[in-house]
């Protein structure tokens, strides 16, 4: 018999009344009545009304991303563009690759990489990537979040002389270690975020740009332009580049 209402995977849903009528499998963790894919339902979809369990990236520029990831690992990456979640195919040949794999595959933590053509996030300026902690659920799971502009990396990469994406994957590990090491770990827990940046360093240091600004005597810094607009430089003996 047809009963008329429409099945979304997760949940049943009634037209007439405009309301789900089976329970949402996370009713007691979120409490939420408008909560829906992580507050991003143009770049996700919500297959079983679950957690995700990946490395999950959305943002307009999410696939540049990918690009620079992909660039730098031995893996094939791919992206699914409904869910925004990774893939990787192939042998992991190096360390951070088998890391990375491990960071897909965690039924624990949950990497999100938010990726932004912006400049400026959440009030401050953003120098290509930056680390935004995690957040714990009472279930025990971890949900990681980085902030990214592939904009900037590109730019940052050839500026320095760093191999295409490594900034990339360095970002994917310093996100998944910063939830292992320190789950719940606030975005400006300095402890938390050094001791990632520094386990991501012991096994991909190639990400690293502040290894580069040493050896290339590279300086970043903020110029006022004649129309009162904040500008990113880098500079070095021979040359300088605009960030933005």
């Amino acid at each position: 018999m047809e009963t008329g209402n429409y099945y979304y995977g997760a949940r049943y849903y009634d037209p007439k009344w405009s309301s789900f009528i089976s329970v949402d499998p996370l009713a007691e963790k979120t409490r939420d009545a408008y909560g829906y894919c992580y507050q991003n339902p143009i770049n996700l979809v919500d297959p079983d009304g679950r957690e995700a369990d990946d490395v999950i990236v959305q943002g307009k520029l999410a696939q540049k991303y990918v690009d620079q990831l992909d660039a730098s690992s031995s893996l094939e990456i791919t992206r699914d563009k409904k869910t925004g979640k990774l893939s990787a195919t192939g042998e992991a040949k190096t360390e951070a690759d088998r890391e990375l794999l491990n960071a897909i595959s965690d039924t624990k933590i949950t990497v999100k990489i938010n990726v932004t053509s912006k400049n400026k996030v959440n009030g401050k300026f953003l120098f290509g990537d930056s680390f935004d902690g995690s957040e714990k659920k009472r279930n025990g799971k971890v949900i990681a979040q980085q902030t990214f502009n592939p904009n900037h990396t590109e730019i940052i990469e050839e500026f320095a002389g760093m191999d295409k994406g490594s900034i990339a994957m360095h970002a994917a590990l310093e996100a998944y270690y910063g939830a292992k090491q320190n789950p719940g770990a606030k975005a400006n827990d300095r402890e938390a975020y050094l001791e990632a940046h520094g386990a991501t360093n012991l096994i991909y240091p190639d990400g690293d740009f502040s290894i580069f600004v040493k050896q290339k005597e590279i300086q970043h810094e903020y110029r006022k332009s004649p129309f009162s607009r904040i500008e990113s430089w880098l500079t070095k003996r021979g040359g300088e580049t605009q960030l933005f």
